[in-house]
């Protein structure tokens, strides 16, 4: 940390670095932040952190003292020292980064942490409904299971994780404002497709699981059937991402009103549920087709119904998902480039002849009498070709 404040201070005092060096300082930037954020996840999700300060702040110990009569639990503040030493870096490095002026470097890098402080904030809410439907059912979750050692179920982790993700991406976002580097209207539009292209995910991750139980039980196999603990799942996916629905309602109407000022956000939003779509469509009919023809054919996979089913269920995901989205990337022309050039025409360039003060003021010079010293006049610029016609009628005694 200390090495790094002296870089920052000895770069602020040479100034604004160009060519070879600004590219090594963006990835410096950006690379170290992107580690960072890697071990700030770890900290939170992998290694019980969160979950000992709240079982020891809340509950004394109780989960990590479960069955011993000699418990010490874990001090609190140096739980919370190391989180915050880890997490204060990372926010270091991401106050270091709001200068940089390559909105493209930190859309990529930012925009993606966004994505995933997203997807945490989610999974949480989903472990805290799963929580909820099982206190509803009559079966509460047993406290190990939220703040144990494993914590199957922990939400309190990936919920604070994805809030602070949000919250640190959306500010460094923000400085893109700031720099006059893009409109608020863009910024706030291009955040809410993020975070809708994400709660989309969850929402119909939920609907393809609901799908898949459904068929489950009506093309049951071996007695294999679906607990209260997989539609449990299946629903809290679902609500999770329900949100979804008003933010794609609500892109759709800034893309009416706004039209070519919000064109990339909703193009990006759009073209990537679409791709979502496909994907999904495509892998989930190749898993039903290559499990229900090696049945055909005598070769069964074990368990290749259930295979079959999930494929199935993925396919009619995606297929419904391209079918919501397609119409709309054709009717807003969203397979073409943005902005389409103007065919440059080539023009002749014609020479600017100069006209004789004389003949523009309409008096003429006597006139040649031979057809060279007409032609010469006209190569000349004197005579104009209507003019050099006329007195070569005139010189052959013709008629014009």
């Amino acid at each position: 940390m200390l090495l790094a404040c002296l870089v920052h201070l000895e770069r602020r005092r040479t100034g604004e670095p160009t060519g070879l060096a600004l590219v090594f300082q963006r990835i410096h930037i950006f690379g170290v932040q992107l580690v960072l954020l890697l071990t700030v996840a770890v900290f939170f999700i992998l290694v019980p952190t969160i979950r000992h300060v709240i079982d020891t702040v809340f509950f004394h110990g109780t989960v990590q003292c479960e069955g011993s009569f000699s418990c010490q639990p874990a001090n609190p503040f140096w739980l919370l020292l190391t989180l915050f030493w880890v997490v204060g870096s990372w926010i270091f490095y991401s106050w270091t980064a709001r200068q940089d002026r390559s909105l493209a470097t930190r859309w990529i890098f930012h925009g993606l942490g966004l994505a995933a402080g997203m997807a945490f904030l989610l999974r949480g809410c989903s472990l805290a409904i799963v929580a909820l439907l099982h206190l509803g059912y009559g079966d509460p979750l047993p406290l190990s299971e939220v703040l144990g050692y494993q914590g199957s179920y922990d939400f309190f982790s990936p919920l604070l994780l994805g809030m602070l993700l949000i919250g640190i991406y959306a500010w460094s976002l923000n400085w893109s404002v700031r720099q006059g580097l893009m409109r608020l209207e863009v910024l706030r539009l291009t955040i809410l497709a993020i975070v809708g292209a994400v709660m989309a995910g969850a929402f119909w991750w939920g609907l393809g699981r609901l799908l898949d139980n459904t068929l489950k039980i009506l093309f049951s196999n071996g007695g294999v059937g679906v607990n209260h603990q997989a539609w449990f799942e299946s629903w809290a996916l679902v609500l999770s991402g329900v949100c979804y629905v008003l933010v794609d309602w609500y892109i759709r109407k800034v893309s009416k009103r706004d039209g070519e000022l919000v064109a990339g956000p909703c193009r990006g939003y759009v073209l990537t549920l679409i791709g979502a779509g496909v994907l999904t469509g495509a892998i989930g009919l190749a898993v039903a087709l290559y499990t229900g023809v090696t049945a055909l054919l005598g070769s069964a996979v074990s368990d290749w119904q259930l295979a079959a089913q999930g494929g199935l269920s993925a396919f009619l995901v995606g297929v419904v998902l391209v079918g919501i989205y397609l119409p709309t990337a054709l009717r807003h022309h969203l397979f073409k480039e943005s902005e389409t050039p103007q065919e440059e025409t080539t023009a002749t360039v014609i020479p600017e002849q100069s006209v004789d003060p004389a003949l523009a003021l309409g008096h003429e010079e006597p006139q040649e009498t031979t057809i060279e010293a007409i032609l010469d006049d006209l190569l000349a610029a004197r005579l104009s070709r209507d003019q050099a016609a006329s007195r070569l009628y005139e010189l052959m005694h013709v008629d014009a």
